[in-house]
């Protein structure tokens, strides 16, 4: 069997699709070590991968081969060169972790479409009507040419079938997890709920229409009137795009509570997850979630949204509230800080919940599906 991946997104980072295509190519790796692979990656991650390889006897037992693209996603380059890489590789199934397929690719592949984001909230980036054209073909095409899709929750499934019209039997479930190196750091701590000195609510990711910060942001603002002490910390790349949080940080003058603190080490971000209060997700839309995950990896309640696919991922392990309810939120955010109890059952439920996500499971749901087609 040779599978050829499209790697070019692939990241050891903790969230998004270069993690989740870094995690389950380690997996294929491991458990078809008889498999001949072949990856296509970015420069920036080849030399460490090709390095990682050159140091590691298990690797030099498989049949890898690596081959950089460095076309990027949504380019002119990506339909023209990269097509043509691809189309130079003789194997028996090719996958694309994320639906930007070259639109004249006729090989057998099968495509992950984590969510329809992108579809649901345009945002404020290539929103133009020549931008969405060419997304909703490349989209459309990934999903109808595709021998098979593959998605990562209930949610996400039921949107391609209602919005995209496509047959459920195309499509199978494999959850995403949590990197190994949550539990190991949680492991390697005491189990006190210290909060470094000064008490926090925290959020990471990005900073877009669909992620819904700015509630987050206003809730907390009422939460300081009663609770003057807490802290927000907000991770995450700026994006010039949605300045909204920053200016009503700003116009309300609450840049000694409410702290923008950007893209952080991965060694602090675990540090930050493990001493918070509670982890706010107060998104609109996702297709997955790992965040609250990560959270409940290190025994940290977590308050989320009940949209999307939220409350089927994090189940009852998680205190909800309605995105578009600013009041709702503080109010949440209050009873857990009023009560231990509730955030001693958040963090017991959490703990249990994240164990029945596993990246060795997924795998082998995905592996299953490639040996299917030939």
């Amino acid at each position: 069997m040779h599978l050829c991946i499209d790697a070019r997104i692939f990241s050891p980072k903790f969230t998004g699709i270069g993690r989740y295509t870094h995690e389950l190519v380690k997996q294929f790796l491991v458990l078809r070590p008889d498999w001949k692979f072949t990856l296509f990656l970015a420069q920036s991650q080849y030399s460490d991968f090709l390095s990682e390889i050159e140091h590691n006897d298990f690797y030099k037992t498989i049949d890898i081969t690596l081959l950089e693209a460095n076309e990027k996603m949504y380019s002119f380059h990506e339909q023209t060169t990269f097509l043509q890489k691809l189309n130079s590789i003789d194997a028996d199934v090719f996958w694309f972790p994320h639906f930007n397929v070259p639109y004249f690719f006729r090989k057998k592949f099968v495509v992950t479409v984590h969510d329809l984001t992108l579809s649901k909230f345009p945002g404020k980036k290539m929103n133009s009507f020549v931008h969405r054209f060419v997304y909703f073909k490349i989209l459309r095409h990934a999903l109808q040419k595709s021998k098979h899709i593959l998605t990562v929750s209930k949610n996400t499934k039921q949107d391609i079938i209602h919005d995209e019209n496509i047959n459920e039997k195309k499509i199978t479930i494999a959850y995403n997890a949590v990197g190994n190196e949550f539990f190991e750091y949680y492991a390697s701590l005491n189990d006190s709920r210290s909060h470094e000195n000064i008490p926090y609510f925290l959020y990471t990711g990005q900073h877009r229409e669909h992620k819904n910060v700015l509630t987050a942001v206003k809730a907390f603002h009422l939460f300081l009137q009663n609770f003057p002490e807490y802290k927000f910390i907000l991770t995450g790349k700026p994006n010039p795009l949605y300045p909204e949080v920053k200016e009503y940080i700003k116009k309300h003058n609450l840049s000694e509570q409410i702290l923008l603190v950007g893209l952080v080490p991965e060694k602090k971000l675990l540090e930050l997850y493990k001493h918070a209060k509670a982890y706010i997700f107060p998104s609109f839309y996702e297709g997955f979630g790992i965040p609250p995950l990560e959270a409940m990896a290190m025994h940290t309640p977590v308050i989320a949204s009940n949209s999307s696919c939220i409350p089927e991922i994090c189940e009852n392990a998680a205190l909800y509230f309605n995105p578009n309810d600013t009041e709702m939120l503080c109010t949440k955010m209050n009873e857990l800080v009023k009560n231990k109890w509730l955030e001693e059952k958040l963090i017991d439920e959490g703990a249990l919940q994240v164990k029945k996500y596993n990246w060795k499971e997924s795998a082998l749901i995905i592996l299953k599906k490639f040996e299917n087609l030939c």
